[in-house]
Order: C-alpha cells, then structure tokens, then sequence
C-alpha cells in the first residue's frame, strides 16, 4: 500500500514523475481517502509522507470509523466549514 501511495502522490495522470518541492504547500482544499486494510482504517492523503494509520476498523464498521475521523478533523478546525464527504459504498438491503 504504501508503494502505490507514493506513486499515485508523485506521478500525473501521465506517469511521469513530480518534483514534490513544486506542488503547493499552502492548500485548503484536497481530497482524502479512508481504507480498511488488515483490520485498520488508514488515511491516504498526497500531501503526507504515508498512509496515517488511525486505528482498529473492519469492513462492516469502516464508514463509522471513518465518520469518527472526520468528526475529529471537524472538531479541531471547528471554524472550518469547508468540509464535504461522499461515501462509495455498496446499497443497503432493506
């Protein structure tokens, strides 16, 4: 995980490679990602040196997991209001 986590933060859509002292440090806006893998919830983010590792999580409890994440970024950047969240996730059966 952590190879294609450095490839996919220092290619571009052409696979060449990015000088990461070029990419703009000051950004409020990006997208992050959270995984299950081997029964932890990791963040991937481009613009941190390796997934984060934040704890036990499974794939059936993996978007509240993640919910828990997300509050606590909420929380410690409570004036922060650009937030926004999708989950892929598959359908509920009723």
């Amino acid at each position: 995980m952590d190879e294609k986590h450095a490839e996919a933060s220092t290619t571009n859509e052409d696979g060449d490679a990015i000088d990461p002292s070029t990419i703009e440090t000051d950004v409020n806006t990006h997208f992050v990602c959270f995984t299950e893998v081997n029964g932890c919830i990791y963040e991937l983010d481009g613009r941190k040196a390796s997934p984060i590792n934040h704890g036990p999580s499974s794939p059936e409890s993996l978007l509240s997991d993640a919910c828990k994440v997300i509050k606590g970024f909420m929380e410690r950047d409570e004036g922060e209001h650009r937030f926004t969240i999708v989950a892929l996730a598959p359908a509920v059966e009723d």
